[in-house]
């Protein structure tokens, strides 16, 4: 095991999933192979946990082991599965944002541990898309339904991805300036409190773990990965990554349709 790096952090989609959303039988052993030399698997990631639960099941634990979702909002472990650290948007920063962005009439979503909920419309095929991959159900919500009670995780901007275009660049200042804003994918914007990023969870579990970040490595290829790859001791940008993270990091792997994070698994063992 490197002296550097004890814990890996992987991001999922367009990193340890190919475009198919689906898992290699290489990812899955080089990540069992690094378990077994003693390092710290996590998967740092948008997906809520129903969208990380059902890839769990091609990994041996040998340890309690940690989830970062949310992009960063909040840390689960497995095995006992708890809540260790959850960050949410209450009731006025809720309607803060709706207020702001559904004028734009581009598609809101807001996600809580209920699922997903799509914003006084019924839901586009892009949200039901991004629900359908995270193994969350979709439904209409009026704002009327949002309570005091209501603890939102994250409100997402999602249609196709011309839309999104002209939506991000009507995005009013007061929120950009509050909030972590963030276009994850071509087809949706997500917009979380302001200090809330996969660096900020990663941070939280490096305290949770007693292990500096510096001993981290983190693998990834989108905009909501650069946050983690900065931070990190090593950071790693896909090939198919944004130009952005290729650029923040300090080693480019191959892609996820070939196997980019078992070759990068294999880099950091020589570290």
């Amino acid at each position: 095991m490197s002296n550097k790096i004890k814990v890996i952090a992987i991001d999922m989609d367009g990193t340890l999933l190919r475009d198919d959303k689906s898992l290699s039988d290489v990812n899955v052993k080089a990540i069992e192979k690094a378990i077994m030399k003693g390092y710290r698997i996590v998967f740092c990631t948008g997906r809520p946990y129903a969208g990380v639960a059902p890839f769990l099941k091609y990994f041996r634990q040998t340890e309690t082991e940690y989830l970062v979702i949310q992009n960063g909002g909040q840390i689960a472990s497995i095995n006992p599965d708890e809540t260790i650290y959850h960050i949410t948007m209450d009731k006025s920063e809720t309607i803060h944002i709706l207020d702001a962005l559904l004028p734009l009439d581009s598609g809101l979503v807001l996600v809580n541990e209920s699922g997903y909920f799509s914003v006084e419309q019924e839901p586009n095929r892009f949200m039901q898309m991004d629900a359908d991959i995270v193994h969350e159900k979709i439904s209409r919500l009026d704002i009327s339904a949002i309570t005091d009670e209501t603890k939102t995780e994250n409100a997402m901007i999602v249609n196709e991805p011309e839309i999104i275009d002209a939506a991000s660049e009507k995005i009013p200042q007061e929120i950009i300036d509050h909030y972590h804003v963030v276009r994850s994918q071509p087809y949706l914007i997500e917009i979380q409190p302001k200090d809330v990023n996969k660096a900020s969870g990663l941070r939280a579990l490096a305290a949770h773990l007693d292990i500096p970040i510096e001993e981290f490595a983190a693998i990834g290829d989108g905009l909501n990965d650069l946050e983690m790859i900065k931070e990190v001791g090593y950071g790693i940008a896909m090939a198919n990554g944004n130009e952005v993270i290729r650029r923040e990091s300090k080693w480019v792997t191959a892609s996820n349709e070939e196997d980019g994070v078992q070759k990068a698994i294999e880099h950091i063992f020589t570290i």
